[in-house]
């Protein structure tokens, strides 16, 4: 096995990991609580990271523009979180997932924008692919309790992702990954934290050990998976690891079903097979209506 795929499916299964682990966190625990947590312990390992790679940049030596954008990118990504955390607690991992990781191609259609980017054929049939398969894993029958909230607030969370992804990328320049992401960790820790003190009536003491451990540890898979993905980076085609990383909702419906027992009906393991679908679309390097010509 190339070294580089090893990295890649143990970044695959690390994300599955991390989504099962958190939801089960939050069968007792406060979102906002849990967000926040969850939050430090990434903020720890990613200046864990910064010490490890000798990677360390002086604070002085960013200027005034790559700041702003930071600090507006973590702000960013604390809402997602808080977001994302609440979606997780009313929803069911093998469907908020998939909708969290649209931030794809909101992403896709943000460079589009913002900096002018083109795609191939391919890539375009592959988002309309990753919306049909979104919808259909995402919308269900019976219209359970909070069914429908924890789709819009995975859908923001989604969003604004994406948004703290373009801003980072538009006006964070000539900033180390792991000292940029510190800082919006940082940044993104103070409104989690900030939401948790003042909409939550928990104080960490009221953290179930287990659940509690369980954040950690998902949050520390995180972590790992960023390790996963550097080094598969390192060694492997950016193309295959890029669009590869969007294979992880496999891990998470294998993992979703066998250790949550949750349950999909069949629209959505079609909806699944189609997300799967425009990953290989994406890696296909012969572009698709070249095949039928």
């Amino acid at each position: 096995m190339r070294i580089w795929l090893g990295y890649a499916l143990g970044d695959m299964l690390l994300f599955g990991l991390a989504a099962v682990l958190a939801k089960s966190a939050l069968k007792k625990n406060n979102t906002n609580l849990a967000a926040a947590i969850w939050n430090a312990v990434l903020l720890i390992f990613s200046l864990v990271m910064i010490r490890a790679t000798s990677s360390g940049q002086k604070l002085t030596g960013i200027d005034t523009h790559s700041w702003l954008f930071l600090i507006l990118s973590g702000i960013a990504l604390g809402a997602a979180l808080l977001c994302l955390f609440s979606a997780l607690k009313n929803g069911e991992t093998i469907r908020v997932v998939p909708v969290y990781l649209f931030y794809y191609v909101f992403t896709m259609l943000g460079r589009m924008f913002v900096f002018h980017a083109g795609y191939s054929y391919n890539q375009i049939l592959a988002m309309l692919l990753f919306v049909v398969g979104t919808v259909l894993i995402a919308v269900q029958n019976g219209g359970r309790k909070g069914g429908c909230n924890w789709m819009w607030l995975a859908l923001l969370a989604a969003l604004l992702t994406s948004v703290s992804a373009i801003l980072e990328e538009y006006g964070a320049h000539g900033v180390n990954h792991y000292v940029g992401l510190s800082v919006r960790l940082l940044v993104s820790f103070v409104i989690t934290a900030a939401v948790a003190a003042v909409a939550g009536k928990k104080s960490i003491r009221s953290l179930f050990f287990v659940e509690g451990m369980a954040l950690c540890i998902s949050a520390v898979a995180v972590g790992a998976r960023w390790i996963c993905y550097s080094r598969a980076l390192t060694y492997g085609p950016d193309i295959y690891v890029t669009h590869m990383d969007r294979l992880s909702v496999i891990a998470v419906l294998i993992f979703g079903c066998i250790f949550r027992k949750e349950k999909m009906p069949l629209r959505g393991f079609v909806g699944y097979a189609i997300i799967v679908a425009g990953v290989f679309l994406v890696l296909l390097q012969t572009p698709l209506l070249d095949l039928f010509i």
